[in-house]
């Protein structure tokens, strides 16, 4: 029998994408919130979606999955950085992106901010 309290759940990436989506502060009623997550997971799975693969690859499939242009997709997950940074927990994002990487005046893009998310999500996940 397998003992399910010997697994830790938070090790899940699925459970580690949505703590760290609500620490961010990204709202969980926006678009760009289920798009966001979705594209951690895929880029967790696939490392090659994040280098470059962004525009090419991740915003059609999530766009073919929620029939949406890729535009869309972008824009959503712009919206919900961009909420999460202006009304969220700023302290956080910066300490996850590196204050060097982004400051006050500039937001974090969507591609750094999804490489830092996965490469968080896959440090938990290997520990």
């Amino acid at each position: 029998r397998t003992n399910l309290y010997a697994q830790k759940p938070s090790r899940q990436p699925e459970i580690l994408i949505t703590e760290l989506l609500h620490s961010m502060g990204v709202p969980p009623n926006f678009k760009g919130y289920t798009y966001l997550r979705e594209a951690v997971l895929l880029a967790c799975r696939n490392q090659r979606l994040v280098g470059g693969g962004l525009s090419k690859e991740l915003y059609p499939r999530l766009a073919e999955k929620y029939d949406t242009t890729v535009g869309g997709v972008e824009a959503a997950i712009r919206n919900a950085i961009n909420s999460a940074w202006n009304r969220g927990n700023r302290e956080f994002l910066e300490s996850l992106t590196n204050p060097l990487e982004c400051d006050e005046e500039r937001l974090p893009t969507n591609s750094l901010i999804i490489a830092k998310l996965v490469d968080r999500i896959n440090l938990e996940v290997q520990h």
